[in-house]
């Protein structure tokens, strides 16, 4: 770490954050917890900072749709941030997370509202999910959001692990529309970073409807505390793993969208040459490992 560059650092630190690479150990037993082999790779890519199988065909003379030239050493973070580029899809990347979160609160027993107005004023402010029985009658009103940890503005910040989901939380509570939300209801920023680290206070809502989700499967169940310690651990592990990968599904959505868009723009053919086989999802994952091991000083 000492002899690594800022980039490098806060991708390891948000690498290994709250929630981070809950895609890797999740069970392929169910749809919200599967990949395709080319998402899964493009993934893996972009966690150890290698460029996803499209934006490695981007060359040092494309111009993007900006009509800039992105600087080929931090191509990938140039493209998921360029507006012209992958702007197209940060609503995807926004809501892919964003409906995953609201069907795991209402699997939990709550009562979800996605995409509802708060507030009596002609400026109403919409959030992203309500949960309307939250604590009693209370509402906890949900603003989502992926950050780039990597971004020109984040990178000028301290590298401490998780700042750019806090400084985007501290955006989030300061925006006019918080003066909507009247106690007992409470706004809480639900921010990810594009690693998959989650905001402190949405882990304390995640830990919540685990709470509750025990509490509506197994109510006479006579588990000591211990156990129920364990069971919520387990609940819990399961919540991230598929916030983890509906979060990287977005993220890999946005940085593909953006790669094609770039290599159109410059009279790329983008025609596919066969699926991707488990067998060639294999070779390029082996690929790109080998790539990363070459590239560290292992002297």
């Amino acid at each position: 770490m000492q002899i690594a560059d800022e980039a490098t650092k806060q991708r390891l630190l948000s690498c290994a954050g709250a929630g981070a690479g809950g895609f890797l150990t999740a069970p392929p037993v169910s749809n919200d917890l599967r990949m395709g082999a080319a998402v899964f790779i493009d993934a893996v890519r972009f966690r150890l900072g290698i460029r996803s199988i499209n934006a490695a065909k981007i060359k040092s003379t494309h111009v993007c749709l900006c009509n800039k030239v992105h600087d080929q050493n931090n191509l990938m973070s140039d493209i998921i941030c360029c507006p012209k580029a992958g702007g197209s899809s940060w609503i995807r990347r926004h809501d892919i997370p964003k409906n995953k979160f609201a069907e795991i609160a209402r699997q939990s027993g709550h009562s979800v509202t996605v995409e509802s107005r708060v507030g009596d004023d002609e400026r109403r402010y919409r959030t992203d999910v309500t949960i309307n029985d939250f604590h009693g009658s209370a509402k906890a009103e949900l603003d989502f959001a992926v950050t780039h940890p990597l971004s020109k503005g984040n990178l000028q910040r301290r590298c401490i692990q998780g700042i750019a989901a806090e400084a985007y939380a501290k955006k989030k509570v300061k925006e006019s529309g918080l003066r909507s939300i009247h106690a007992p209801d409470v706004f809480i920023p639900a921010i990810f970073d594009t690693y998959g680290l989650i905001h402190p206070e949405l882990v304390k809502v995640i830990h919540t409807l685990a709470e509750n989700h025990i509490n509506q499967s197994a109510t006479d169940a006579g588990y000591s505390v211990e156990q129920r310690m364990m069971l919520k651990g387990v609940v819990v592990n399961g919540f991230m793993q598929r916030l983890s990968i509906a979060v990287m599904k977005g993220v890999v959505y946005n940085i593909d969208g953006a790669a094609k868009a770039i290599l159109r723009n410059n009279g790329r053919d983008l025609q596919r040459k066969g699926s991707l086989t488990t067998g060639r999802s294999e070779v390029l994952l082996s690929s790109a490992l080998r790539a990363q091991f070459d590239s560290l000083d292992v002297t």
